[in-house]
């Protein structure tokens, strides 16, 4: 009689199977009942066929009744259930050498997989023996030798349940296995006993939870890995995922909360600033920030109030009276401080500290200007004609130094034919009177005490008085 091969193919089903997760999930990746096939797949391991082979290609003993052929699906004794049968009775005698294969199946990591089907015991004492094998090679019987058993019976092996009892059997998967495809199968090699019967296949997986711990430092909030929950406090927080093989990975998380902080730069500048940012600003500011970094790592964001002050050094002149003419200096800067000097020593004059300055004498002044960040010195300004009561010669005239040590030159601008200079006390009393001819620069020296003394210049119809001050 030549070798038979058949194939069952278990179809998947279409339909969607929800469950919800937990903390160790148990699924039955596939069950198969003889007069009820079908196929479980929840976790997407793929389709896979249920074989068949008769490899000892001996004849069953026609005399027991049963099918000629092994492994076929025949109701047993009226037991109310239709089974996989196989008989090792034969006519003539022999080794029984036959199988069902189931497979692949998926295996994956930190998953724990039990086959179990039912077994029949057709005749207590001569009961036929078979054994369970597993392989990841492939679903033909050449592929499993050497294969791993993981349940075996001997023909006659006194752990029977007894005669018409339909018993379930399991053995779990070797974790050797896990990660790829494995294949079952059972192989009935019982030698010329009678037979055995086999229904209810099933395998089902534990799917165990995972557990783990760690700590993460973040800036103002953390999210927990599933995003379910967002903390702003620092604190040991649970959340619970999905692991790799579809249970939960439940997480203990002790969270460490640091704190972004702001804050005002104040900053006053003159005419121009350049700050942090690396801009460079020239006009009052109070709405630039920067983003820096904390001592804790977070953000540091910082605002910038910025001042920025100008200085004016620009001078005016007044004439505030006269004869004799009294002149003022006056900054043009207003609301600031001040502080006026004597060029060109650029000596401070005491007590001189208004905006404005009434000049007692002529020479050349200036001005020191704070205002706010800004501090800055104008020009010197020079100043003549102070104390001159009449004055007919024009501008060109000059008397210098005034006041003075008693030395002084008069520069009448130009060369005069004949010139008489004159000097009186303030009482009229003639101190000194002089003719100078062809003379423009006349130097001389006033040998009265220090005060005040009216020095009197005339030619032709031309004259100058002007206050004469000696220290």
């Amino acid at each position: 009689m030549k070798n038979m091969k058949g194939i069952i193919q278990i179809g998947i089903w279409s339909m969607v199977m929800l469950f919800s997760l937990q903390a160790e999930a148990q699924t039955s990746v596939f069950n198969w009942d003889v007069d009820n096939p079908h196929y479980i797949q929840p976790l997407d391991f793929g389709p896979f066929n249920i074989n068949y082979f008769d490899e000892d290609g001996l004849t069953p003993d026609a005399s027991t009744g049963f099918p000629v052929s092994s492994f076929v699906a025949t109701d047993m004794l009226s037991v109310g259930n239709d089974v996989l049968m196989a008989v090792s009775f034969f006519n003539p005698t022999g080794q029984a050498d036959n199988w069902v294969v189931f497979g692949p199946i998926s295996h994956p990591i930190g998953v724990t997989s039990i086959f179990s089907w039912e077994h029949w015991i057709l005749v207590n004492s001569i009961r036929d023996g078979y054994e369970v094998l597993v392989t990841n090679i492939g679903p033909n019987p050449i592929d499993f030798s050497g294969a791993t058993i993981i349940k075996s019976y001997t023909d006659n092996d006194p752990l029977t349940n007894g005669h018409d009892t339909l018993t379930t059997q399991s053995a779990v998967i070797p974790a050797p296995f896990m990660g790829g495809p494995v294949y079952i199968a059972i192989h009935h090699n019982a030698n010329n006993q009678w037979g055995i019967a086999f229904d209810k296949f099933d395998v089902t997986q534990t799917i165990a939870s995972t557990a783990s711990s760690f700590s993460v430092t973040e800036c103002d909030s953390y999210t927990v890995p599933s995003g379910d929950e967002t903390h702003t406090t620092s604190g040991t927080y649970m959340d619970t995922v999905p692991n790799s093989v579809g249970a939960d990975s439940v997480m203990t998380i002790t969270v460490n909360i640091n704190y972004s902080n702001t804050g005002t730069d104040t900053q006053a500048a003159c005419n121009t600033y350049t700050w942090i940012d690396g801009n460079t600003y020239s006009s009052s500011n109070s709405t630039a920030s920067h983003v820096l970094t904390n001592a804790i790592g977070c953000d540091s964001t910082v605002t910038l109030n910025l001042t920025i002050d100008t200085v004016n050094t620009d001078l005016g002149i007044n004439v505030i009276s006269g004869p004799p003419l009294l002149q003022q200096l006056y900054a043009l800067q207003t609301g600031a401080a001040y502080l006026w000097l004597n060029c060109p020593s650029m000596s401070p004059i005491t007590g001189e500290t208004n905006q404005s300055y009434t000049i007692p004498a002529n020479g050349d002044y200036a001005v020191i200007i704070s205002n706010g960040s800004c501090i800055d010195t104008s020009e010197c300004a020079s100043i003549t004609g102070v104390g001159i009561i009449e004055n007919n010669f024009g501008n060109k005239l000059l008397v210098y130094p005034n006041p003075t040590d008693g030395n002084f030159s008069i520069d009448l601008g130009e060369t005069f034919d004949a010139v008489t200079i004159t000097i009186t006390d303030l009482s009229g009393k003639l101190i000194k009177s002089k003719t100078y001819n062809e003379s423009q620069l006349l130097n001389l020296k006033l040998e009265e005490p220090a005060g005040v003394y009216f020095l009197m210049i005339e030619s032709g119809d031309k004259k100058t008085v002007i206050r004469l001050v000696k220290e």
